[in-house]
């Protein structure tokens, strides 16, 4: 099957960037949102992305996995860009972008969803810390900063264990399988000083296209095993930054590298350089309005503004889509609706290769993002939208409307979006999260994770929230009483007395197993 995609189409590495703008709040970074909805439900809709990630993604749809230990096979080993492109919402959010603890904690807990190996680690510190000395001074680091810059990076494992998760779990798993963990960093950080004064020779003696193919052949970014490497490309895409090429120069000179990470070098320069740009990328982005309205909406967050936050469905209960083809469904008035991201709508019919059993389908999410989306046929009818209806804030910068829809679309003969606006859903038809609690649901669902700390904290704090007082002591009693039992493997069971005032009728025994 073959898709023409429409002018200023973006690939994974935006994809995911978006993705960790929706779970940065006024409140923080949803970790647990963004590794067990936005990263499962991106395998639908993906355009590239490379295999650590998509493997990380895969695993956690699993009930046991988690960020903080994703074991998918080869997760040690994990030491691609595919963090590194991911993480300058956090920068952009920070209120103190100077101030690396502000942010790096973020990055750090944000990378090791999918990225566990210290290249893949250091090369999305290296690149956070090169767009927040570029955001806070107003020019891009030189060779010697940027080498300051990995010298501070030294510290991070220090910061890493200071993280009760990542202490108690990732680091002793870490060092498990892979030894030293210490050790390991300290040789990254070394192999990253190398790699910058390689940049500094290199460009020190061409400039322009010719010093950034000079810089490729020195650091062999095109031999497939060091393509991707999350250390080098944070490299080069400072390497470009500090050339002096204007921002559209030099993303065009990075996005025409043949054989390399093009479009992941490109980004992560564009990154750097568009905190001092003073215009906007000259070609048609498509969803621009929508980048717009993401980097206003983490200004404010950064300033402590008021903002609007994606509301995500209740972890409690999430469930993943079972296959890629399984997140878009359709609720019983026809609305469509993408799991755990909201509703959705057309942007031009649905399109299969031959003899596919599947579709693939231009929408349009809420949050107004274009995504080609992987469908079933016969969509499966589902009773309730997961989550409220997202609204993006106002942002403190002026929006340009999203020409895409008017001008840049190819037809629908080209099997692209087509020119035309998605339709809207009435208003009547957005449905919020259901805040009702069930305890025997509640208690069913620790009695299956009792070992699981994080889902019995979890479980209580929506109990604590939404519940009664008595619904409060029913949970904790029955929860007691779990706790009380003596390992034996026998089959859980204990009686919850449902209260006669509260349940509207006779006091009686629920048995949860």
């Amino acid at each position: 099957m073959s898709v023409r995609l429409p002018a200023g189409c973006y690939s994974d590495d935006s994809q995911l960037r978006l993705a960790t703008c929706r779970a940065i709040s006024s409140a923080g970074f949803d970790v647990e949102a963004f590794s067990k909805v936005e990263l499962p439900v991106w395998l639908s809709y993906k355009l590239g992305g490379g295999k650590s990630t998509c493997a990380a993604a895969e695993n956690l749809k699993r009930q046991g996995s988690k960020w903080y230990l994703n074991r998918f096979k080869g997760w040690h080993q994990s030491g691609g860009n595919g963090a590194a492109m991911r993480i300058q919402p956090h920068v952009w959010a920070a209120k103190e972008p100077g101030d690396a603890a502000s942010y790096l904690p973020d990055v750090i807990r944000n990378s090791v969803c999918t990225h566990s190996h210290p290249n893949g680690l250091l090369g999305a510190v290296l690149h956070a810390m090169t767009v927040a000395h570029t955001l806070k001074t107003g020019y891009p680091p030189g060779p010697i900063e940027l080498e300051q810059i990995v010298q501070a990076a030294a510290d991070v494992p220090g910061m890493i264990r200071s993280d009760a998760d990542l202490e108690t779990f990732w680091w002793n798993e870490i060092e498990r399988v892979a030894g030293s963990f210490s050790e390991a960093w300290a040789t990254s950080i070394d192999q990253c000083v190398s790699a910058i004064r390689v940049s500094e020779t290199s460009l020190s003696r061409r400039n322009g296209k010719d010093g950034y193919e000079r810089l490729i052949r020195e650091l062999q970014l095109r031999k497939p095993e060091r393509r991707g490497s999350g250390v080098l490309c944070a490299v080069a895409a400072a390497a470009l930054a500090w050339m002096g090429p204007d921002p559209e120069k030099a993303l065009l000179i990075a996005a025409n590298t043949i054989g390399t990470d093009t479009d992941t070098i490109a980004t992560m320069a564009g990154a750097i350089l568009g905190t001092v740009a003073d215009s906007d990328p000259p070609p048609t982005v498509l969803d621009a309005d929508l980048f717009r309205s993401e980097a206003g909406r983490l200004t404010d967050i950064a300033s402590g503004k008021s903002v609007n936050d994606h509301s995500y469905p209740d972890l409690l209960y999430w469930q993943p889509p079972r296959t890629q083809a399984d997140a878009l469904t359709r609720l019983e008035d026809g609305t469509y609706c993408v799991e755990g991201l909201g509703l959705a709508s057309e942007l031009d019919d649905a399109i299969a290769g031959s003899g596919s059993n599947f579709l693939w389908q231009w929408m349009r999410l809420e949050s107004r993002q274009s995504i080609l989306i992987k469908r079933r046929r016969q969509l499966r009818l589902v009773k309730a939208s997961p989550v409220t209806r997202y609204t993006p804030s106002v942002s403190s910068q002026s929006e340009t409307p999203d020409e895409h829809a008017a001008a840049e679309s190819p037809s629908t003969a080209d099997v692209g979006p087509a020119n035309r606006e998605p339709a809207q859903a009435a208003p009547g038809k957005r449905i919020a999260i259901d805040k009702k609690l069930d305890i025997t649901v509640a208690l069913r669902f620790v009695s299956d994770r009792i070992d699981d700390n994080e889902a019995l904290g979890k479980a209580l704090r929506k109990v604590l929230r939404y519940g009664s007082a008595l619904e409060v002591l029913e949970f904790v009693t029955g929860l007691a009483t779990l706790l009380r039992e003596d390992g034996t493997g026998a089959k859980r069971a204990i009686t919850v007395r449902h209260n006669e005032a509260e349940r509207g009728g006779p006091s009686q025994g629920k048995l949860f197993e």
